[in-house]
C-alpha cells in the first residue's frame, strides 16, 4: 500500500545458475492480463531484480509479477498487489528504513503483562531494525521466571490516534505456541482504568499453528467490567500464508470499525457496548489508541497453546511498515459563480483546516482544468475574461494534509459588451452624421475583454450590425471636432452645456440576441466647477419592436468634475432604437461634459 505521489518498490530474490534475467509485468486494466513493463517515465528497474515506481498515481492499484529466466528455463514469481488508497493522506508512519528503532515513535516493552509464557526485552537479539524491517524475535531461553524471550514495541506516550486508516505490512512465523499481533489499546490504559475498560483492537492476531488464517477482534467491558469481544476469522486465499507479507488494517470512524486484510473488507463492526449508561456505545472506541507490535509465546491457557518439539527457535515477526492515514476532507461545497461584464465572482463554503483554495477553470465541461488562482479565502474574482466565452469553474481545498478533490462544477457565459464613448461640450446636442465629420471620427465603439470584437469601420459587433443614428459631437472652444479615441471621457471643459445631451443607438441584425435579457450601464461626467448631471434612458420605437427599459436604481448625481454619475437599466433586447439622455440637474447643476453607454449583450444563441 502506498499513497499517491510517493514511491513504491518491489524486490525479488532468486537462486539459480547465472545469468538470471528479469522482466517485470503489471496487470493491464483493459485486457485483464499481464503486460511487460519498460523503463521510462516514473518506472525504473523493469529488467532487474528491483522494480521502482517513483510516483505512484491514484490508478496504480495493480498486480505485479516478474518472470525470471536463465539458461535452463523460466519461472514466474508470486503476485504482489499495490494498493493506492484514494481519499486518504498520510499523517504518521514508520518505514523501518534505519539501523535502529526510532525512539521518537516506539518504546521496547520490558516485562510481561500480556499473558503467555514469555518475557519481553529491549535487547537487540529480541528487537532490532535492519534491511528495511522491524524484527521481533522469540528465543527459547529462561529469563525473569519465563521460558521464552521475545520483542514487543509500543507507541504509548509517544503517539495515539483516534479514527483513520491504520495499516501494517508484516509477516508472521509458523510454529505451535506463537501468538503474533499488531494491536491497539485506549490511551487511558496506563495510567487509568486499564483493560478491558480502555478497549482493544487486534489488527490482526495469528495462531502460529494455523498459518493460513488470521483473526481480527475488538474487546470492551460489559457493565460489570468483564471482557466482552467480537471477533472475525479470515482464511487467506489458496496458496496464501501468514508467513508471507500481507497488509492488515482497519478503517475506523465515529461509528464503525472495518477490519481489512490485503484491502479486502472482512468484517464491519457498528455496534458494541451498552445502549446507555456506563460503557455505552460508542465507548470505548471514541478515544485515541496507541499501537503495539509483538511476538508472544503462548501458554496452556492462552491463544495458540504452548510450544512443542516442532516449534522452531529463534523465530520472528517482520514488519515492513506501519502507516496511519486521515481521510481527505470533502471538496468545497456551495460554489456559486455570478458574472459581471468583465469578471466572474466565485464564492464557496470554507473548509476546516484549509490554508488556501485552488481555483480552476476550463472552457470545456469537465475539463481539463487550469489553475487560475490560489486564494487564501473562500472567494475569488476572476477578471481574466474573454468576452463571448463560456467558462467552467471548480475549486479544491489545500492544507497540510494535501489537496482535496474538486467541488461541483459551475459555469458562466460572458456575452459581448459594446461600449460607446462620447464627449459633449459647449455645442449642446448636435445631431446628424454630416456635422464636422463621420460618426467613427467622433465615436469609438469597442468591446471589453481580450481582443477587438467591434469593427468600427463597418459598425459590426461579432458580425451583428449596429448603426449610430444621432451622434452628439464634442465641439471645443475653437470649433474643432474632437476624436473620442484620443480624448478621455473625463476631459474637463470650461464651457458648460445647459441642454440635455442625447445619443440614439439603432441596433440591427440581432437575430442571435433577440428577446433575451440585456443590461445597460450609463456613466456621465461633470465639470470641475462642481456641476452635475442627471441620467435618464428612454426606449424608443423603431425597427420591428420596442426595447422596454427598467431602471434598477434611482438616478445618481455627480458633484465633482472628476467623478462619474451612473445608472443601470435592464430590459428585453429587440431590434429598435435606444436613446440616451444626459440632462442637467436643475438650475444648480448646468453642465454635462461626457457620457458612456455600456450595453451588456446576452449570450449569442
Amino acid at each position: 500500500m502506498q499513497v499517491a505521489g510517493n514511491p513504491a518498490s518491489f524486490i525479488v530474490a532468486a537462486i539459480g545458475a547465472s545469468t538470471i534475467s528479469y522482466q517485470w509485468q503489471a496487470t493491464n486494466p483493459v485486457t485483464g492480463g499481464f503486460t511487460n513493463l519498460l523503463n521510462g517515465g516514473n518506472i525504473s528497474g523493469a529488467t532487474s531484480n528491483v522494480l521502482t515506481i517513483t510516483n505512484v498515481t491514484a490508478n496504480g492499484s495493480l498486480a505485479y509479477q516478474v518472470i525470471l529466466t536463465n539458461h535452463y528455463g523460466a519461472v514466474t514469481s508470486t503476485v504482489a498487489t499495490l494498493t493506492v488508497p484514494t481519499g486518504w493522506h498520510l499523517v504518521w508512519n514508520d518505514e523501518f528504513n534505519g539501523t535502529t528503532l526510532d525512539a521518537t515513535k516506539w518504546t521496547p516493552y520490558v516485562g510481561n503483562d500480556t499473558g503467555g509464557n514469555v518475557y519481553y526485552t529491549d535487547r537487540t537479539n529480541n528487537v532490532y531494525v535492519a534491511n528495511g524491517l522491524l524484527h521481533l524475535v522469540a528465543q527459547k531461553e529462561s529469563l525473569g521466571g519465563f521460558s521464552y524471550t521475545s520483542g514487543q514495541v509500543r507507541t504509548e506516550f509517544k503517539y495515539w490516534k483516534k479514527y483513520g486508516l491504520i495499516m501494517a505490512r508484516m509477516r508472521m512465523p509458523a510454529g505451535q505456541g506463537f501468538w503474533p499481533a499488531f494491536w491497539m489499546l485506549g490511551r487511558n490504559y496506563d495510567p487509568g482504568i486499564h483493560w478491558p475498560y480502555c478497549g482493544e483492537i487486534d489488527v490482526p492476531e495469528s495462531h502460529g499453528g494455523l498459518t493460513n488464517m488470521v483473526q481480527g477482534t475488538i474487546h470492551y467491558a460489559d457493565v460489570s467490567g468483564n471482557d466482552t469481544f467480537q471477533t472475525s476469522k479470515y482464511t487467506l486465499p489458496s496458496g496464501g500464508f501468514t508467513t508471507d507479507f500481507h497488509n492488515y488494517g482497519i478503517e475506523w470512524t465515529t461509528n464503525s470499525i472495518i477490519w481489512q486484510v490485503d484491502g479486502v473488507n472482512v468484517q464491519t463492526w457498528t455496534n458494541w457496548g451498552l445502549a446507555s449508561g456506563s460503557f455505552a456505545y460508542p465507548e470505548p472506541f471514541n478515544q485515541p489508541f496507541f499501537f503495539l507490535l509483538q511476538l508472544a509465546v503462548g501458554s496452556a491457557s492462552d491463544y495458540g497453546g504452548l510450544p512443542d518439539a516442532t516449534t522452531p527457535f529463534p523465530s520472528e515477526v517482520q514488519v515492513d511498515y506501519v502507516r496511519v492515514y486521515d481521510q481527505m476532507p470533502l471538496p468545497p461545497t456551495g460554489l456559486v459563480a455570478t458574472g459581471e461584464t468583465h469578471e466572474a465572482s466565485l464564492n464557496w463554503a470554507a473548509v476546516s483546516e484549509a490554508t488556501s483554495y485552488r481555483v480552476k477553470r476550463a472552457t470545456v465541461s469537465g475539463g481539463p482544468y487550469t489553475t487560475v488562482a490560489n486564494s487564501p479565502t473562500p472567494s475569488y474574482m476572476d477578471t481574466n475574461i474573454v468576452v463571448g466565452t463560456t467558462y467552467f469553474y471548480v475549486v479544491s481545498a489545500v492544507g497540510a494534509w494535501g489537496e482535496s478533490g474538486d467541488s461541483t462544477q459551475v459555469n458562466l457565459t460572458f456575452g459581448p459588451t459594446l461600449l460607446v464613448n462620447g464627449d459633449l461640450g459647449s455645442g449642446a446636442t448636435q445631431t446628424g452624421a454630416a456635422v464636422l465629420g463621420s460618426p467613427r471620427d467622433v465615436w469609438n465603439a469597442i468591446a471589453t475583454g481580450s481582443g477587438t470584437l467591434v469593427d468600427s469601420a463597418s459598425n459590426t459587433l461579432n458580425g451583428v450590425g449596429f448603426t449610430l443614428v444621432d451622434q452628439g459631437l464634442f465641439i471645443d472652444t475653437n470649433g474643432t471636432a474632437m476624436d473620442a479615441v484620443t480624448t478621455p471621457l473625463m476631459e474637463d471643459y470650461a464651457y458648460g452645456n445647459t441642454s440635455p445631451a442625447t445619443v440614439t443607438l439603432h441596433l440591427t441584425g440581432l437575430t442571435k440576441y433577440l428577446n433575451d435579457n440585456f443590461s445597460l450601464v450609463v456613466y456621465a461626467a461633470g465639470d470641475t466647477s462642481g456641476q452635475g448631471a442627471l441620467l435618464t434612458l428612454a426606449g424608443a420605437t423603431g425597427g420591428n419592436s420596442t426595447s422596454t427599459l427598467t431602471t434598477t436604481a434611482a438616478s445618481r448625481q455627480i458633484y465633482a468634475g472628476l467623478g462619474v454619475a451612473y445608472n443601470e437599466f435592464t430590459g428585453i433586447l429587440t431590434n429598435g432604437t435606444l436613446t440616451l439622455t444626459a440632462s442637467p440637474n436643475g438650475s444648480a447643476f448646468t453642465s454635462v461634459n461626457g457620457f458612456q453607454l455600456q450595453i451588456n449583450l446576452p449570450t449569442p444563441r
